[in-house]
């Protein structure tokens, strides 16, 4: 069954759900986020995750756009000298007063990650957390 849309018919999505903490799932979601043929774009409270800022570096050499926003409370100068060193655009939102705190990312338009999960190692490896991918 489709969903007609004025601009398009929709297909039922479907979904994943990876638990955390989880070494294999991190290892997926890298996966998941190589698998970008055209655009990514990530929006996280906290990106420490050195393999998830790799990957970033993997998919501009690709002709990816990727576009990083995070807090900028949490984004040291550091982790933006390394994730600007990626070719990706990064956008730090300053906020004084309420925090960014998202957790998603979206492949190509078309695949929603999204979840509990911070992108850094502790939370991976600790954590209680989910992440849900949406297609």
């Amino acid at each position: 069954m489709c969903i007609r849309d004025r601009k398009r018919m929709v297909e039922p999505a479907s979904s994943e759900v990876f638990f955390f903490p989880s070494e294999e799932n991190a290892e997926k979601i890298i996966k998941l986020l190589l698998s970008t043929k055209r655009s990514l774009k990530v929006c996280v409270y906290k990106i420490f995750h050195d393999g998830l800022i790799e990957t970033f570096g993997k998919l501009r050499e690709r002709g990816v756009e990727v576009l990083v926003i995070t807090e900028s409370k949490t984004c040291t100068e550091e982790k933006r000298r390394k994730i600007l060193g990626t070719g990706a655009s990064l956008k730090v939102q300053n906020s004084d007063q309420r925090k960014l705190h998202h957790k998603f990312a979206v492949i190509d338009d078309d695949v929603l990650l999204c979840g509990s999960l911070n992108w850094s190692p502790g939370p991976m490896k600790k954590n209680y957390d989910l992440s849900l991918i949406h297609i």
